[in-house]
């Protein structure tokens, strides 16, 4: 957040062409940079008041977690952006939606909350509130005079377009390394099987499957699954474009609407 805000937002504002391109720019530079500061004090916060608590932990994350390296990389080529026009592009129409909304709104609401935290959610909604309701907004009607410009907008358009092939397949694959951090589910590759372990519940969606597989959506069905499956441990339900392993029968029961409750005969 601080880097983008640094030396993303602050320097597309330097190169911008006119008063209303820096201001705008300017105020999603200073959004960002106190949404960083917001954590920082926390963080610090969190190390003065919590015996054991490691405040340096997320520099050793960020540098080295597997799981967070296709997102530092990405961050790094934003910030070597020379375009001014494609850096603004690029981040709050690729990069925010795909990776940075989809940690604050669907790792860190959902999973904070449920650990007790509500001061953490806080913060994070702070953050993407500017974003969705200021830095989006302005982006969208300064890309609009392009687009819809009456001699060039064609042009702007193709151009936009390139950015897109460019920013996008890297954002996406940002995203689906970062994924372990929140899955529930770890597989192992072994000699003669693969092994998949999950916690509580998982899908195994057939067309998700197909799609892996390089396969049309429709090749991987329930009759598939059961043929290459060796065991398994819970109880499985199977649906039309899905089979649902849970490890509780009881969360099984729930999800068919079944009273387990015993009867008195």
């Amino acid at each position: 957040t601080h880097g983008l805000g640094l030396y993303l937002y602050a320097n597309a504002n330097r190169r911008a062409p006119t008063n209303m391109h820096n201001n705008a720019i300017s105020v999603n530079s200073m959004h960002r940079i106190r949404a960083a500061q917001d954590l920082a004090l926390y963080n610090l916060t969190l190390s003065e008041e919590i015996n054991g608590f490691d405040g340096a932990g997320h520099i050793e994350t960020w540098n080295s977690d597997p799981a967070w390296q296709g997102v530092r990389e990405t961050a790094e080529q934003l910030t070597a952006i020379d375009d001014w026009c494609e850096a603004i592009f690029a981040a709050n129409f690729v990069f925010e939606p795909l990776v940075g909304e989809l940690f604050r709104s669907q790792l860190v609401q959902h999973a904070a909350p449920r650990n007790g935290d509500f001061v953490t959610p806080t913060i994070v909604g702070a953050a993407e509130y500017d974003f969705a309701e200021r830095d989006l907004r302005y982006t969208i009607a300064m890309f609009h005079l392009l687009t819809h410009d009456r001699e060039f907008a064609a042009h702007n358009q193709e151009i936009m377009q390139q950015w897109l092939a460019t920013w996008v397949p890297r954002a996406i694959t940002a995203a689906r390394t970062l994924q372990p951090i929140w899955s529930n589910v770890t597989v192992t590759y072994l000699p003669s099987m693969i092994r998949v372990d999950a916690v509580g519940r998982m899908d195994v969606v057939y067309d998700e499957v197909s799609e892996a597989l390089g396969e049309e959506p429709g090749f991987f069905d329930a009759a598939e699954f059961e043929e290459n499956m060796s065991t398994h441990y819970g109880r499985m339900i199977h649906q039309d474009d899905r089979t649902i392993m849970f490890a509780n029968p009881e969360d099984a029961a729930e999800y068919l609407g079944f009273d387990l409750t015993p009867a008195s005969h």
